[in-house]
């Protein structure tokens, strides 16, 4: 992950209000920014609005508006699929890309979250999208498919102390309590 810091300092996600409805439809609907989307039929004023406030009130979706240096310039947005695996959707404005923002943005989610998987779903031919994700740690799983994994310290922990009480089992006779310990442990 080769990041710019004094660029990532300079990118800020905030939680989307009402207030950012008319920017985000105007960014959805701009020229030619639709071209790698799911849906690329751009949408009418009411169908966004529909969107836009069932987004705002969906448990299992937050949205974000990406700020570079004090401006509003695109979206991020992370629906959540299963407890804890994410799927990652970011949007930027035209005028905003290919600097270095959406990597920025992107590398921000460990700020949103601290624990989980994250996936994203990117056509093969959207090559800048493919950079931003690849550049801000995320693997490819498939061609169209790239995921992020962020374990919190206590997963990490826990991680440790099974493999070390299996490497103890490995060279030692398996004792009750140490299987019950390790069972115990994969519960948390």
């Amino acid at each position: 992950m080769q990041q710019n810091p004094n660029l990532i300092s300079k990118v800020q996600l905030k939680k989307a209000t009402y207030s950012d409805k008319k920017n985000v439809f105007e960014w959805q609907t701009s020229s030619g920014v639709r071209k790698y989307f799911r849906q690329t039929a751009i949408p009418t004023w009411p169908e966004h609005c529909k969107w836009f406030e069932d987004t705002l009130k969906r448990a299992d979706r937050a949205l974000y508006i990406i700020n570079h240096d004090g401006n509003d310039i695109g979206t991020l947005r992370l629906d959540e699929i299963e407890l804890n695996k994410y799927e990652v959707s970011i949007l930027i404005t035209p005028q905003a890309q290919g600097k270095g923002i959406g990597v920025a943005a992107l590398s921000k989610i460990t700020e949103l979250k601290k624990h989980g998987m994250f996936i994203a779903e990117v056509r093969p031919d959207n090559l800048a999208s493919i950079t931003a994700f690849t550049k801000a740690g995320f693997t490819a799983l498939t061609p169209s498919l790239y995921s992020l994994r962020i374990e919190s310290w206590r997963a990490l922990e826990l991680k440790i102390a099974i493999g070390f009480i299996m490497r103890i089992l490995m060279s030692a006779a398996a004792s009750a309590a140490a299987i019950s310990i390790i069972k115990h442990l994969q519960t948390l």
